[in-house]
């Protein structure tokens, strides 16, 4: 983590809202930085996991309350115009950013985006929150077929989207920066491992099952729209040595800049059994022709694809009817169901509602109440929860937190100016041995 030297004038002011916010800074004082041995009186103690995590927004509500699902559009249209249009204003903002920097012979990359698009949560804790359906729906497993075990797995996959729906920039994790919590009876942990590219490594693990591997933030920005890349390794693991491997789709936003602003999956969800040659496979983005359901059947004959923006459709199959070769992230473009190919089971669904095989409805997540966050046991002084910019934004003090958001990247900055120069003069060093 990085060590941040707090001025006199700030440490007055943090004593200051220490009285007026206790429940912030008792709990959550910052063990990382450089703090005066007699600031704000902290309480020295680990929190326990009776220690409730709670947001101001309920994050779990969005995708229902801020977005509408239409019949025959191409995505989820989000409502919310107070926030696209504070989203759209960064732009103007970092137009001027980036004139002022180039005058005064500065970088362009040391610009910082405003505190005020931003979420209030790091991006581990986001992580955690899109993965937390895992202690109810994964716990179900016990004593179920190779076969059940790979329809629940998928159902975990799909939770993930139905809780995408909050629209706000996270904060960057710092490198080394970790986050635990609990929910229910499965414990989550998280560390940053790598700068750049921005790398987090995961593990998560409740009675029936565990999950882990890393993920690769990547992200492409266009004229108007935004996509987003899961990258990285995603495992599901059960206690009879089964494995499921997920590879999620891209996350397309459109109407970033101007017109309409909706939220909409490209491509395939695959979730595959190596060692039980199973494969869950589903495609988030049916065109007329693959679809199956009620809706399309009617309006068979319509060019429009006339189902609704988050539907889906797909199968359980053999893996090895593919004949893919090598398994890796890969396969995703690789798998082509054909007519030839049978079908062991048929997905269908909704991932703003439910999933259904073979017409049976196996999960309602309207039905599904999201679990309650819980620090754990033990909470190491790098958790996201002790980030002091992230502290002070959920206290409201946006001109404050943004001082502090700037001064740790920029510190973070030069720890990987440091990093690589280090690693440049080792390199040399090795050369002239040799």
């Amino acid at each position: 983590m990085v060590d941040i030297i707090i001025s006199e004038k700030d440490v007055q002011k943090l004593e200051e809202l220490s009285k007026e916010k206790e429940k912030y800074f008792q709990n959550n004082l910052t063990q990382f930085f450089k703090w005066p041995i007699n600031l704000l009186n902290p309480l020295n103690k680990n929190p326990k996991e009776t220690e409730k995590i709670e947001y101001e927004i309920k994050y779990e509500e969005l995708l229902r309350n801020d977005y509408s699902r239409n019949l025959g559009e191409d995505g989820l249209i989000y409502k919310r115009e107070d926030v696209i249009s504070k989203q759209r204003a960064v732009s103007t903002y970092l137009i001027k950013k980036i004139g002022s920097n180039l005058l005064k012979g500065k970088s362009i990359m040391n610009i910082s985006l405003p505190i005020n698009i931003f979420d209030f949560r790091s991006l581990l804790e986001q992580w955690v929150w899109q993965n937390g359906m895992s202690c109810i729906i994964l716990e179900k497993t016990e004593n179920l077929s190779t076969l059940e075990k790979l329809k629940y797995s998928t159902i975990f996959a799909m939770s993930k989207f139905y809780l995408l729906g909050a629209p706000l920039k996270p904060f960057n994790p710092i490198l080394g920066e970790t986050f635990q919590a609990k929910l229910n009876n499965s414990h989550y942990y998280l560390e940053q491992t790598s700068h750049h590219p921005p790398i987090m490594n995961f593990y998560a693990y409740g009675k029936n099952y565990k999950i882990y591997g890393f993920e690769e933030a990547d992200a492409s920005t266009y004229v108007n729209t935004l996509t987003i890349y899961y990258k990285g390794n995603f495992i599901i693991e059960y206690p009879d040595g089964t494995k499921n491997i997920v590879i999620y789709p891209t996350l397309n936003l459109s109407g970033t800049m101007m017109g309409i602003r909706k939220m909409h999956f490209k491509g395939k969800l695959v979730v595959y059994d190596i060692k039980n040659d199973l494969c869950s496979f589903i495609n988030i983005d049916p065109s007329p022709n693959d679809s199956r359901g009620l809706i399309s059947k009617f309006f068979k004959s319509n060019e429009k694809k006339m189902s609704f923006p988050d539907y889906f459709i797909g199968g359980i199959y053999k893996l090895s009817d593919f004949k893919l070769g090598k398994y890796d992230n890969s396969i995703i473009d690789k798998i082509n169901v054909t007519e030839k190919i049978k079908r062991i089971s048929k997905i269908e669904g909704h991932f703003t509602i439910d999933i259904n095989f073979d017409d049976k409805c196996y999960w309602n997540f309207y039905e599904t109440k999201y679990p309650d966050f819980f620090r754990d046991n033990f909470t190491l002084p790098s958790d996201s929860a002790y980030r002091l910019d992230e502290i002070l934004f959920k206290i409201h003090d946006e001109e404050f937190c943004q001082q502090y958001k700037i001064l740790m990247e920029e510190d973070q900055r030069n720890d990987r100016k440091l990093r690589e120069e280090y690693k440049s003069k080792n390199s040399n060093s090795k050369k002239k041995k040799k």
